[in-house]
């Protein structure tokens, strides 16, 4: 459950008094949800969209008894409907079925709410038909929920429903105007319309929803202006997203002067101001002290004035409380110097800006959590400042409050990035280091400032990216792709004298190096004790994982693809036994390896091993004996697969794969009676004539066969005849 729906119900259902004319019901809501959940009649859930709520089954159980027949969650087939029934919710989804569920819902004609709690996204399909039957039927609705119908209409007989605070038509693609009737609503609280791609606009007399508090429409991006007369509904206390138009017949940016928003605004198509005029001070957002995410976008598309973007975004700056700020397609050279100034400032998100040259100061921002930066075509440097004036020479690294609450750092799509500081003796310390002899490096790298709290970091497409801020406390993640190594190697060499941890990103979960074309190795000195995920992916010049094998102690994934110097063997001496020290691997992925011949020996020490892949490694032998190992798909490993299949030693393999092997045809003698195998796949093998002996046939669970035109021939009608209970798909 989402907190703020169940309040917004509660209020639609005058479920919420407030005897305080100055205290928002909603304020009122958020105390009784809070005194809930500390009673425990709610329980929090992290999902992928944050904080979100549910009850536990026995206080289900108890809350459906004391209200009775009076709320109901309805069976699909409406059995469990009658008279009484004031608030339903239908747990499935709808479709032309539905209409039989109708016929017996209408019995509860004093229905009070209708809602839709099967998917988020996807509800089913409701008819014209049904809708209209709805509307007409339950006069009484305070609270209707249509949302991801496939609704391509609201009917005018919306406007009967007189009684309705809250409404929900979100995720209706094919919208493109509500009727006019919709404004008749007097009572309408809460209007929600999220991702209504193809909604035109809004009626005209808009403004004449007198008590409307909440206006979602994020998404709703194909509108083309906002009514006019916004500014008069005084109530509105969230407006998601306000077009911005070039008619002066429809609402202009001095709407929202008069409007106390909340939450989150995004002001679109910037670029319609021609001028940087009176209108953008009229907003006066610094007044808006609710506000919590701004969102500012241009759609330029033809050659303009920078200068006119500069100007128009200082006078946009936001409140001090803002939390959240994001920046899109501004074509400005520089951002305003308001940026530095706004303390409060957790997120921030710069996209699609090409001609910014460099960030205002953003190092001493005491709250900044998160900044993205991504498609800035002619950034060079992240700070014009000398590095000398964000970090005092005075200062140690470990005091430096350089970005001191930041967490997640992700920098993409800029290819022009040289590295952290600009003008005066442009990235200094790069230029020193790269004049230092090698004996002398770490105390180079030393006097780099180091981000305090960061955790994640993500560099993207940044090729001539040489030098940034040490970043030797990662918890989270590691991600480069097309960028020097020489950052990460600056922060390996950081002195564990300066750290409080035992040495850089030993605390680090997940790396992944993609296309890094000066990587040779991992050396030994790379102790990543706490990594649990690693992949490297196209680095043409890696050789070996070389001594750092012995230090992923901690390892569950290991993934490399498209190496094509990569030798497991390299730099080592012996069979490869170094590699038992990888005493918690689980995956094991190699693809494109053509200098792979054999795996460790090693691996065959590992009880955690589960799961093999092995693709486009033409020069694999054999496989040891991984006694542990229950899935192995195996692909494009010709000419050899006839010995990698003889896998009689993998004892507790369950699942098995093979793709794309024209020259297979037929299965060597160790794979007709494994005995622990429950799943097989055979995909793209045109030539493989036989299949295993028919007792293996029969303790097989699963069977898919696809583009091996002569096993279908073959085998398709006399396996489908003798083993009724297989599971067998043909393609």
């Amino acid at each position: 459950m989402d907190k703020e729906t169940v309040i917004q119900l509660w209020i639609a259902q005058g479920l919420i008094q407030s005897s305080n004319k100055n205290q928002q019901l909603e304020d009122v809501g958020d105390e009784y949800f809070k005194d809930l959940l500390w009673r425990s009649f709610f329980e929090e859930v992290e999902t992928y969209k944050g904080l979100r709520y549910k009850m536990h089954d026995l206080i289900l159980d108890l809350a459906e008894a004391i209200a009775g027949e009076e709320c109901r969650l309805v069976n699909i087939d409406g059995k469990n409907i009658n008279e009484k029934n004031r608030h339903v919710s239908c747990p499935f989804s709808i479709d032309s079925s539905f209409t039989e569920t109708l016929r017996l819902l209408v019995k509860a004609v004093k229905l009070r709410t209708f809602l839709l709690t099967y998917n988020e996204h996807e509800s089913g399909g409701l008819d014209e038909s049904m809708l209209k039957t709805i509307i007409l039927s339950f006069k009484s609705l305070c609270a209707l929920d249509l949302h991801a119908l496939n609704i391509k209409s609201i009917p005018n007989s919306i406007g009967k429903l007189i009684h309705l605070k809250y409404l929900d038509v979100s995720f209706n693609w094919d919208i493109e105007t509500l009727p006019d009737s919709v404004t008749t609503l007097l009572n309408l609280q809460v209007l929600k319309l999220y991702n209504c791609r193809g909604l035109k606009e809004l009626p005209k007399k808009f403004r004449e929803l007198v008590n409307l508090k909440h206006l979602y429409n994020h998404g709703c991006d194909n509108l083309s202006h906002m009514p006019c007369g916004l500014g008069q509904m005084t109530s509105l206390q969230t407006l998601q997203l306000f077009i911005v138009s070039t008619s002066s017949h429809t609402g202009g940016l001095g709407e929202l002067k008069k409007l106390n928003l909340q939450g989150t605004l995004e002001i679109s198509h910037l670029e319609r101001l021609k001028e940087a005029n009176s209108e953008s001070i009229v907003v006066n957002l610094r007044e808006k002290q609710h506000l919590e995410k701004l969102i500012l976008k241009w759609h330029h598309q033809d050659q303009v004035d920078n200068n006119e973007d500069e100007k128009l975004l200082e006078d946009l700056q936001p409140h001090q409380n803002l939390k959240h700020l994001e920046v899109h397609q501004y074509k400005g050279v520089k951002f305003s110097s308001w940026f530095s100034s706004h303390t409060n400032l957790v997120d921030l998100r710069i996209e699609s800006c090409k001609r910014c040259r460099y960030l205002p100061p953003l190092s001493h921002l005491p709250s900044l959590k998160s900044l993205w930066l991504d498609m800035m075509n002619d950034l060079e440097y992240i700070s014009d400042n000398d590095m000398s004036k964000e970090v005092p020479a005075s200062s140690t690294t470990l005091s430096t409050p350089f970005f001191p609450s930041l967490k997640s750092l992700t920098i993409q799509e800029c290819p022009n990035l040289k590295g952290w500081w600009g003008t005066t003796g442009r990235d200094l310390v790069a230029t020193a280091s790269a004049s230092t002899p090698d004996h002398q490096q770490d105390q180079s790298h030393n006097s780099l400032p180091l981000f305090p709290l960061l955790s994640s970091l993500w560099i993207i497409n940044c090729p001539k990216m040489t030098s940034m801020p040490l970043f030797p406390n990662l918890e989270e993640s590691l991600f480069l792709k097309n960028v020097s190594l020489k950052p990460l190697q600056e922060t390996m060499s950081v002195s564990s004298s300066s750290l409080s941890s035992s040495s850089p990103l030993s605390k680090l979960n997940k790396m992944t190096l993609d296309s890094i074309e000066d990587i040779e190795s991992l050396p030994a000195e790379w102790a990543l004790y706490s990594l649990k995920e690693l992949q490297i992916r196209n680095c043409p010049r890696l050789t070996s994982m070389s001594g750092a094998v012995r230090n992923l102690t901690s390892l569950c994934s290991l993934s490399i693809v498209n190496c094509e110097e990569f030798d497991p063997f390299r730099d080592m001496h012996d069979d490869g036994m170094e590699w038992r020290c990888l005493n918690c691997l689980r995956d094991l992925w190699f693809k494109g390896i053509p200098k792979l011949k054999s795996l460790p020996v090693g691996l065959q020490c590992i009880s955690t091993l589960k799961e093999l892949t092995i693709s486009n490694c033409p020069n694999l032998m054999t496989l040891p004996e991984l006694t542990s190992l229950e899935y192995l798909w195996i692909c494009r490993c010709e000419p050899n697969l006839t010995s990698l299949l003889e896998i009689s030693c993998l004892t507790s393999l369950r699942w098995l794969g093979i793709e794309d092997l024209p020259n297979l045809i037929t299965f060597p003698e160790s794979i007709r009676n494994p005995i622990s195998l429950e799943k097989l796949y055979i995909y793209d093998c045109p030539n493989l004539t036989t299949l295993p002996d028919d007792g293996f046939l029969t303790s097989l669970q699963k069977l898919e066969i696809y583009c091996c035109p002569r096993l279908v021939e073959k085998y398709k009608n006399k396996i489908e005849k003798d083993f009724p209970n297989l599971e067998i798909e043909w393609i």
